[in-house]
Order: C-alpha cells, then sequence, then structure tokens
C-alpha cells in the first residue's frame, strides 16, 4: 500500500546561495534534564517504579534519568490529559488528538479513523480483561484491541472526565451528570438528590473495601454502595450545618471545607496502602486519615506545590506520593518530607570538545550531544554533584566540570571528583579554562584561581596580586598570558606576576566582571554586570554600552570571538553581536530569529561556524545545523533516504528503510519547513511535487520505533 502526501503552501520563498546548507534557528527546550512542562494532568506508576507524567507538553519518564517525548517521537498530540498502564507494561495515552500507546519502542496512535468516538480523549481504563474504557470530550468509547464499542448517551456527550474498575468489573463513570455505573447491561445514575455534592465529578478512586470516592467540584463524596453499615459513622449534615455521629446504615458521607477539606473543587482522588485517602483541590492538598470517628482531614505542610492547584496524585510501589499541579510541575512526598520537580530548562555553560560533542552543564548534570542523539549524565551514572556551572575538555578529549562541590574529571567512562580533601582551594567552582599545556586552571568562589598539571596544584589568591579571590571567568592564549574576570575587577597573570585592573585605577567600566575573551588581535573584551561591554588592547580602553551603542543589554554574562573576529556577547536580554563597526541583536522578542530565550549564559561556535547559545530557557543554535531534528530519544544511526525519480517534476516516491512508523519533515534551502507528517507507514510513500517551485529540498524522516534518522534531498525540476 502506499500513501500519498500532497504538499500544499502558499508560498515558497527562493533564496540564492552558493552552499546546500542555510543558515537557521534551532532550538532545544525539551531538555531531559526535568520533567518537560510544569503542567502535569496525569501521573502513572509502572511495576519497576518508573514514573510516567502527562503535561501539556508531552510526556515525561522518570527513572532517577528524564527522558521526555513529544509528538515529534510519535505522540499524537503534545497534549497529553492521561496516562493508564497495562497489565503488560504498555503506556496508554490520552490526549488531545487521540489515544496513544507506547511498548517501550513503538508508539500507536488510535483516533476516530480507528473507531474512537472524539480524538480528545480525558481518560483512559482497563478493566479485568484487558478492555480499554476511554472517557472522551463526546461520550465513551471500548477497545477490546480489535472491536471498538460507542456509547453516546446524552449525558455522556457532554465529556466523560474519570473512569474507575470494581473487583467484580462495572465501570464508574464521571460526567456532568453525576456518576454512571455500569455493569456490562445496565446503567445506574447517581446524582446530587442521591447523596453526591455536586453533579459535576471530576474523579474517582475505589478503596480497598469497594467504597466509591468521587471528587466534585462542591467537596468530595464517599459511597457505599452496597449499603453495609460503617463502624462509627461521622458525617456532616449540611442542613443542620453539624457533625453527625450515628450507627444506622448509611450510603454516602461528604467531606467539605466545613471538615477540614483546604477547597471545595476537588480535582483527583486517590488511596495508599495504608488507606489515608489523597485529595487534590484548586487550594492544595488534603490527606483525609482513617480513624475510629471515620476520617479526619490534615492539610499538608506548607510547600511551593501545595500551594498550587493539584492535578493528579499517584503512589508509588515504595508508597512516595507523587502529585501532579497546573502551575509547579510534580512533587513527590514520602511521608516526612518533599521533593519538588519544576519545569528547569536553564543550561548554564557549554563546551565543544575535540570530536565536536558539545556538553552542557545544567543544574541537573550535563547532557552531551553528539550531532545525533543526546545522553544525560548525573548522580545515576556517576556524578558527585549535578550543579555544573562550568565547562572544559582537554588535550585527550576528558571532560572537566565544574561544580557547586567539587571538580569533576569524566573519562569518557567513569566520574573522577577533586575536593579540597585532594588539594582544591575551594568546592565551589565558577569557571574552567585549558592552556596550551594542557593545565586546568579553575576558578573558585573565594578560594582564588588554581592550576593542576595532573599531579600538583597551585593556588593563586589576592595576596599574589589577584584583584579578587572569587574568579567568575578565565581566558587564555597560553600558560603565560591568563585573563581573569573576578568579582572585583579584572586580572593577567603572565606565568609569575599578576597585573589587575579595577574601576577605581582604571576605565574598566564595572567592577563586577562575568565574561572575558581575547580576539584574534589579542585585544582583551570584558562584559560586566550593569555597565556593558569592555574592551583592552594592552594600552587603551573602550566601552560599549546600551546607552551610547545600543548593546542589547549591559548585562554581560558570556563573550565568544568567531573566526572573522567579529565579537558576540550574551547578555541577559538576549545577544549582541559587534562586526568592528556596528552592533546587532538577536533576541527570543524578535520574529527574524529563533533565540530561544533572551537570558544568555554561555556562547560556543563549533568548527561548521554554528553558534551554541545557553539560555536559562534551552539551548539555541544558530547556523547550518540541520533543523527538525528532535532532542528526544534519538539514536546513533543515522542513513540516507532512496527516493525514485530524483529530480522529480509531478511526484517521487519515498522507500522506507525499514518497517514501522515513521515522521517526515520537508524543508527547503533555508530552512524553512514547508511540511510535516506523522504516521507514515508500509514499505513506501508519494511525495507530489507538482506545487512545488523548482529547486532542492530536504528531507529528514524519523523512525518512531527505535528513533532511527535518515536524511536526504529531492531535486524539483519542471
Amino acid at each position: 500500500m502506499k500513501i500519498k502526501i500532497l504538499l500544499l503552501f502558499a508560498l515558497v520563498t527562493t533564496f540564492t546561495t552558493k552552499a546546500l546548507s542555510a543558515i537557521n534557528w534551532t532550538s532545544f527546550t525539551r531538555l531531559n534534564i526535568s520533567i518537560c512542562d510544569n503542567h502535569v494532568n496525569g501521573i502513572a506508576t509502572d511495576k519497576d517504579g518508573t514514573i510516567w507524567f502527562a503535561t501539556n507538553e508531552g510526556v515525561s519518564k522518570f527513572n532517577g534519568i528524564w527522558t521526555n517525548y513529544a509528538r515529534k517521537n510519535g505522540l499524537a498530540s503534545d497534549t497529553v490529559y492521561s496516562v493508564t498502564i497495562d497489565s503488560s507494561g504498555n503506556k496508554w495515552f490520552g490526549t488531545r488528538n487521540g489515544m496513544s500507546k507506547f511498548d517501550g519502542i513503538t508508539w500507536t496512535t488510535f483516533s476516530t479513523l480507528d473507531g474512537l468516538i472524539c480524538d480528545s480523549v480525558y481518560t483512559i481504563a482497563i478493566d479485568s480483561k484487558g478492555v480499554k474504557w476511554i472517557g472522551t470530550n463526546l461520550g465513551l468509547s471500548k477497545y477490546d484491541d480489535i472491536i471498538w464499542t460507542t456509547y453516546t448517551n446524552n449525558e455522556l456527550k457532554k465529556g466523560v472526565f474519570s473512569i474507575a474498575v470494581d473487583s467484580v468489573n462495572n465501570k464508574w463513570i464521571a460526567t456532568k451528570n453525576g456518576i454512571y455505573q455500569f455493569d456490562g447491561t445496565n446503567w445506574v445514575n447517581y446524582t446530587r438528590t442521591d447523596g453526591l455534592l455536586s453533579d459535576t465529578v471530576n474523579s474517582i478512586a475505589i478503596d480497598r473495601n469497594g467504597n466509591k470516592w468521587f471528587g466534585t467540584n462542591k467537596g468530595a463524596s464517599e459511597f457505599n454502595p452496597a449499603g453495609l453499615e460503617f463502624d462509627t459513622i461521622r458525617f456532616h449534615d449540611t442542613i443542620k450545618n453539624e457533625i453527625v455521629i450515628t450507627d444506622t446504615v448509611i450510603y454516602w458521607r461528604k467531606f467539605n471545607d466545613t471538615l477540614g477539606l483546604v477547597n471545595n473543587h476537588v480535582n483527583v482522588i486517590n488511596i495508599d496502602q495504608q488507606e489515608n485517602v489523597w485529595v487534590g483541590t484548586n487550594g492544595g492538598i488534603s490527606e483525609l486519615l482513617p480513624n475510629n470517628m471515620g476520617y479526619t482531614s490534615n492539610f499538608l505542610p506548607n510547600v511551593n506545590i501545595v500551594k498550587d492547584t493539584i492535578l493528579s496524585i499517584a503512589i508509588a510501589k515504595n508508597g512516595d506520593v507523587w502529585f501532579g499541579s497546573k502551575f509547579a510541575g510534580a512533587a513527590k512526598y514520602n511521608g516526612n518530607s518533599w521533593l519538588s520537580y519544576p519545569v528547569d530548562r536553564r543550561v548554564n555553560t557549554i563546551v565543544i570538545d575535540g570530536f565536536e560533542n558539545k556538553w552542557f552543564g545544567t543544574y541537573h548534570g550535563i547532557l552531551k550531544f553528539d550531532g545525533s542523539y543526546w545522553t544525560t549524565y548525573n548522580a545515576t551514572n556517576g556524578m558527585s554533584n549535578e550543579n555544573v556551572f562550568a565547562i572544559v575538555s582537554d588535550a585527550q578529549n576528558n571532560i572537566w566540570a565544574g561544580t557547586s562541590d567539587g571538580l569533576l574529571e569524566f573519562d569518557g567512562n567513569n566520574w573522577k571528583t577533586f575536593t579540597t580533601e585532594n588539594g582544591l582551594a575551594n568546592n565551589y567552582i565558577q569557571s574552567l579554562s585549558v592552556d596550551n599545556e594542557n593545565n586546568i586552571w579553575i576558578g573558585t568562589q573565594g578560594g582564588g584561581l588554581q592550576k593542576y598539571d595532573g599531579v600538583n596544584w597551585t593556588t593563586y589568591t589576592f595576596d599574589n596580586g589577584l584583584a579578587d579571590n572569587s574568579i567568575l571567568a578565565i581566558a587564555n592564549k597560553s600558560s603565560n598570558n591568563i585573563w581573569l574576570a573576578t568579582a572585583n575587577g579584572v586580572s593577567n597573570f603572565n606565568g609569575t606576576n599578576f597585573l589587575s585592573y579595577i574601576p577605581a585605577t582604571s576605565p574598566l567600566a564595572y567592577y563586577l566582571v562575568d565574561a572575558v575573551a581575547i580576539d584574534g588581535n589579542n585585544n582583551v573584551w570584558f562584559g560586566t554586570l550593569s555597565a556593558g561591554i569592555s574592551k583592552f588592547d594592552g594600552k587603551k580602553w573602550t566601552t560599549y554600552d546600551y546607552d551610547v551603542n545600543r548593546l542589547v543589554s549591559d548585562y554581560v554574562q558570556a563573550i565568544a570571538i568567531d573566526a572573522g573576529n567579529n565579537v558576540w556577547a550574551g547578555t541577559q536580554g538576549g545577544v549582541a553581536k559587534f562586526d568592528g563597526k556596528n552592533w546587532s541583536s538577536y533576541t527570543s522578542a524578535s520574529t527574524n530569529n529563533g533565540l530561544v530565550g533572551n537570558f544568555v549564559n554561555s556562547i560556543s561556535i563549533d568548527k561548521q561556524s554554528n553558534f551554541w547559545f545557553a539560555t536559562t530557557n534551552g539551548i539555541s543554535v544558530f547556523g547550518t545545523f540541520v533543523t527538525g531534528i528532535p532532542i528526544c530519544n534519538i539514536e546513533k544511526t543515522i542513513g540516507s533516504i532512496s527516493t525514485f525519480p530524483n529530480p522529480s517534476i509531478s511526484e517521487t516516491t519515498l522507500k522506507l528503510p525499514g518497517p514501522g512508523t515513521y515522521s517526515l519533515t520537508i524543508t527547503d534551502i533555508s530552512g524553512k519547513i514547508i511540511s510535516q507528517y506523522n504516521y507514515i507507514k508500509d514499505t513506501q510513500t508519494i511525495i507530489k511535487t507538482e506545487n512545488l517551485t523548482k529547486g532542492i529540498y530536504f528531507l529528514s524522516l524519523m523512525n518512531s520505533m527505535n528513533g532511527k534518522l535518515y536524511m536526504g534531498k529531492i531535486i524539483v525540476a519542471k
């Protein structure tokens, strides 16, 4: 079977260029260092303890290392409402554009084309026979892996928000018209007249005694459908507004703010192994503790996530309780302490090694990108500290990382840690550099400057002539020409002596200097934190700032020099470029470029003259770097694409390189994306080219099963 793809677009811009590659911006924000979004709609835990999160920007997996999945990886949509795990370990995701299944390798998506009643899937429950019950915006679907069945009574059409399956395989369905109980044949409806606090029900949980818990817009309701007596009943009489204790048969109990619930709008309920009932509301978290009076309410400690709207709760195998919020990400509570997991896209530093691998230092370890796939390094694979502020690569391509608690060396296999016990002057490392003799120069916070030659440590401080003992940046031409940016001016070290410059005794623009670089003419450029850039040619000082030169920001945190001796500055307001005469700017607010964030911490330039920017909102690349490559889960293997005929006039056939589901991105020579397609299957695909302008187009084909990426190009002839 062939799938035909017709490329439709309003306008193709043509460019005259000497090279096939185009100058583009590419940004990476779904970094595998944290959860991919702070809006966490659903959480599930699998048998091995891995936690899965459904968010508004994709799926996150956490097993000590974060892995993020997006639409480019095979998800039906980046907006994911729920996650459920079946007995075989398959993950099922309800999204805005259908239901996705992930078996660990292959993504499969189900939509209205397959039989789903609606592509907006809010919730998925799996019964004891493995049948999937799917709640959507327009009703309920049932899928037994072969046959689809649709249930569309009038109230279900208003939306199904939660589904639970009890021990006898009854389905309990939350709607805007109360609860529906379905035994496979008969439907029973429960509303406010029966005992619910509100007809709008958002969540359902079932305890070990078979009692049903319903989260509504006006509190939580507990229901004993068998009509069995609770031991001693403590409930709130909403008419008399008093607490009543009774031994009579009670079907319903109600919990709201009069009984200590933190907020009456209940979004989610879950029950742990000790039968504690966890209630997530629009005002935080309440824990209902069972006792001989029924339940008492406990409002949890005042941590960030507790103050947020809670959308999801899951109980891990080890008893930890995980919470997903609307604005603060996820958090874990072990009964004694909290750990928060918000989105963190902050990248502090970049270095490029001799193999052109890019290394990024973050607050959660190090990311390595070899051009085709990403590797995460953190405490789970040997790092003693994950707060990384500086990275360098030595002559042997060993990686050195400066952290908040020591210096780390990585030889490609193992991590080694150096601290004050090994010779460091201070464990807080702010800057690193490698000279022409392969010495490692270490800038500490308060401990001065150190040189490490692989055996010996040499320490230099204010007493030796340093401007300050807090070294923020280091640049060198050789071991006898070291320039230092400090918290109180700048210093030059000639191998023997220091010569320091401070604003009180020199034209240096400001005392707090956060960046330093040496250009091809041996001019030294200093980035200050509030007064712009100072240039020193050995005799004369020149200042560039916002007021006079329209520098994009006077808070300069990074400086790099390109092959043309242009100066690139990373600031708190974007990127500035100086060609020797004029300054130009790049910001995230501009529609002409793709800088992912204006707070730029580091700049590095690779051998292909691509510019890599580390920002507080991720990574941006400017240059001929290939666009359309997602950050998540790309394997090393990259192959080529076979198309015929090529050149093409009206259509060309793309032969898929193997079995699986593929996504295809087509760009023109300027880097403009012409079309993107997902879920391409079978053996080959026809690409219609009759509406394309004559020229060269680039193809990026990714296998969603194994992450392999295949590149190619087609020529359109007229």
